[in-house]
């Protein structure tokens, strides 16, 4: 979990300490109302401290008629995917595409979800501020396939968000992409014939969105295909799908890939976010840096698409030679297990003593190094990988080292060094 959203969440429980005792809605401050709706309020809220003090801005969404506890959701099943994002989140896995969860409650038939403030611009006001095009859409196409991603494949549960839309689409201004408003998002249930409650944005959401099936994976990939349309034309891209994306503002490499993922047949779209991803990289040249999305970089000119994908190899290639160099000293290893040098002292400790020495003091340590070394910007995207840092995989190294070499030494101890009086002459 990175230091600054540690600092925020120790203040969050400090004031939260403080205000144990008040009730639920004297703890907030209400700054604004961004969205008023049946059923559904988002306001931007400060948290009450001590005195005058007060901790935020944060984004209060309150789902009226939806209630999230320890068994799942109840009444339309709203919300359910802030519980998903929050107890990942409380397991260390960091979603950088999606907004931070502060705070969730349910009372009263009423679910209560606290969470970041993404200070930047929505795709749509980007859209007006930088003009659509091919430039926009290269820098957000990727990310934003990530984004979705992430909700599909990094949870207990696929959530499909049932909501992309320029609106929900934040540059932030750290440079981040943030997918912003799940409040229709659902998990997905095998067997379903179809979702309970009908949502969605005309012109955005799919048609199995309306009554025709089971949102899936495939109804995000065709909002997906919508919202990259948007980026190149600047207006509601219905029109122009209807015209099978036919139009000078969309590269003719690019319309076939569209018109895929907005068919009407769940059946005929790319099968996932992934495999749109890759063919949108295709199709547009691959992505604009190594993490797909980067605010302060124009894309522009072929040195921006290939200086990544020479990244990438280099990546590959030290890999490889890590993977050889742990390899060869495993091999060594193990000749010094199974085939010691007679003079040596090794050669006289017991062969289950002298296996647990070179695995445990050799090859594991080995080992520890060369993942540690390895470079690993493609594995962050999958699980067990996803979410894990630099820090916490070398804690885990040095303590699985550390930890097999006071119990090897134990056993020396206890068992190998008093019949070894030679050894020890």
């Amino acid at each position: 979990m990175d230091e600054g959203f540690s600092a925020e969440l120790n203040a969050w429980l400090d004031a939260t300490e403080r205000a144990a005792g008040d009730e639920p809605e004297s703890r907030y401050e209400v700054h604004r109302t961004l969205a008023e709706k049946p059923g559904e309020t988002t306001q931007i809220v400060y948290r009450r401290a001590d005195g005058e003090a007060r901790i935020g801005p944060f984004v209060r969404k309150i789902l009226r008629g939806s209630e999230v506890d320890a068994h799942g959701p109840g009444g339309d099943g709203r919300g359910v995917a802030y519980q998903h994002l929050m107890e990942a989140q409380m397991r260390g896995v960091r979603l950088v595409h999606q907004p931070l969860i502060y705070d969730l409650t349910s009372h009263a038939g009423t679910l209560e979800v606290v969470m970041e403030y993404v200070r930047g611009r929505d795709l749509d006001e980007l859209v007006a501020h930088e003009g659509a095009g091919l430039s926009l859409a290269r820098r957000i196409a990727p990310a934003l396939c990530e984004a979705v991603i992430e909700l599909h494949e990094m949870l207990d549960a696929p959530i499909i968000h049932r909501d992309i839309k320029p609106s929900n689409v934040m540059v932030a201004d750290d440079g981040r992409l943030v997918l912003i408003d799940l409040g229709i998002a659902r998990a997905w249930r095998e067997g379903a014939s179809r979702d309970t409650v009908r949502y969605g944005t005309p012109g955005y959401a799919p048609p199995e969105q309306y009554g025709y099936g089971q949102t899936d994976v495939r109804s995000d990939v065709y909002a997906l295909g919508m919202t990259i349309a948007y980026c190149l034309l600047g207006e509601d891209p219905s029109d122009v799908r209807d015209a099978s994306f036919v139009d000078g503002r969309v590269p003719e490499q690019l319309r076939p890939v569209l018109v895929r993922a907005t068919k009407f047949d769940p059946e005929m779209r790319q099968q996932s976010v992934r495999v749109l991803l890759e063919e949108v990289l295709d199709a547009l040249g691959g992505p604009v840096s190594p993490g797909g999305f980067a605010s302060h970089q124009p894309a522009s000119g072929s040195q921006s698409v290939d200086r990544p994908e020479r990244f990438v190899l280099l990546g590959h290639i030290w890999n490889v030679l890590l993977t050889a160099a742990a390899m060869l000293f495993s091999v060594v290893c193990v000749v010094a297990i199974v085939s010691p040098d007679s003079d040596s002292i090794p050669a006289g400790y017991p062969a289950w003593f002298r296996a647990l020495m070179f695995v445990g003091m050799g090859i594991v340590p080995i080992c520890s190094v060369a993942y540690l070394l390895f470079d690993k910007r493609r594995l962050r995207k999958y699980p067990p990988f996803a979410g894990r840092t630099w820090r916490q995989d070398f804690v885990f190294c040095v303590a699985l080292t550390v930890g097999l070499f006071i119990f090897t030494l134990a056993l020396y101890i206890i068992f190998v060094s008093p019949n070894m009086p030679n050894a020890a002459a």
